[in-house]
């Protein structure tokens, strides 16, 4: 489910992109949007990495 997340992160930050290229939005628009986007996608990134480290946690514990 993280990865369809951040295609579609990937895909909105292409639009501003795109906004700000045509000049629809203001680069200071354009920076406050890309900030909150980039900072969607590092809270999947630690959601995943949380995952990742329990998931060896718990396999690390069953092999002792």
């Amino acid at each position: 489910m993280e990865n369809i997340e951040i295609e579609k992160i990937k895909y909105l930050l292409l639009d501003v992109y795109k906004r700000l290229r045509s000049k629809e939005i203001s680069k200071e628009q354009a920076k406050c949007e890309c900030d909150l986007l980039t900072s969607i996608i590092k809270a999947i990134e630690l959601d995943d990495l949380k995952t990742e480290m329990l998931n060896l946690k718990t396999l690390l514990t069953k092999n002792k």
